[in-house]
């Protein structure tokens, strides 16, 4: 019921809500449906213009990118990376199995980075939807095997960014550690790092997969479907961090 309620308030769903508003009132307040159908028609276009998308994903990626240089710096003894996943494709045809999503892959590429840099051990954290045979975690591990890295701990029972650190930081602390590399997307990594943080955690953000960065050519002002869809990202990750800052339950 929560993913249910949460995809009713996001684009698209709330644009057609609003035009259905708007056909409803249509025949007894025709200048309230006009705003109605106004407010859904300019939404939708403006949540397609990647300068607004850009605009959107500013407030949230604070951390830039980690200089591996800073490592070096008094305070600053990470024992582990901890990577996030970011979501599984169920039951692939030409895997025959189900395999990490494309921001998983990216979340992972950049901790095999960092591990090869700094050789810390690597911490892979994401539990299984529903009808995934296995774990995004397992997942994960899989691939990592496959170039001979065999992961630290692999965390599979987590749903959501609470519960991976949550569970994550179990792990952690019973091998002594209380600092980390926390690998996840920029924009993801506000919420991630407070997450770990409230677990008692010392976090380093590394953040990979940004999305504020704009130009000022005139494609940045022409909609397009893929801005659209990453703009009803960012107003996810909004709901999500209001959510967690309430004490509630991801969105």
């Amino acid at each position: 019921m929560r993913y249910i309620l949460t995809a009713l308030i996001l684009p698209p769903a709330m644009n057609f809500i609003l035009l259905l508003i708007a056909l409803i009132l249509w025949r007894n307040n025709r200048k309230l449906a006009m705003v109605f159908g106004s407010v859904s028609l300019l939404t939708l276009l403006a949540l397609s213009i990647p300068a607004v998308k850009c605009f959107l994903f500013k407030g949230l990626e604070p951390y830039p990118a980690l200089d591996a240089a800073s490592l070096q710096q008094p305070g600053r003894n990470p024992g582990a990376i901890v990577v996030l996943g970011g979501g599984i494709y169920v039951q692939q045809p030409e895997y025959g199995a189900s395999v990490p999503s494309d921001l998983t892959n990216r979340r992972l590429l950049y901790a095999v980075y960092l591990h090869e840099q700094t050789g810390l051990p690597l911490l892979l954290s994401g539990g299984a939807p529903g009808a995934a045979e296995r774990s995004e975690a397992e997942a994960m591990a899989e691939i990592l095997r496959r170039f001979a890295i065999e992961p630290g701990w692999v965390e599979s029972n987590s749903r959501n960014t609470w519960e991976n650190a949550l569970f994550s930081v179990e792990y952690l602390q019973r091998s002594g550690i209380d600092q980390v590399l926390l690998v996840s997307d920029a924009w993801h990594l506000p919420r991630a790092v407070y997450s770990f943080e409230q677990q008692g955690m010392d976090v380093i953000p590394a953040p990979t997969g940004f999305e504020s960065r704009c130009g000022c050519s005139l494609y940045y002002w022409i909609p397009g479907s893929w801005s659209f869809f990453l703009s009803s990202f960012a107003i996810r990750e909004y709901l999500g961090l209001l959510a967690y800052h309430w004490g509630q339950a991801e969105p």
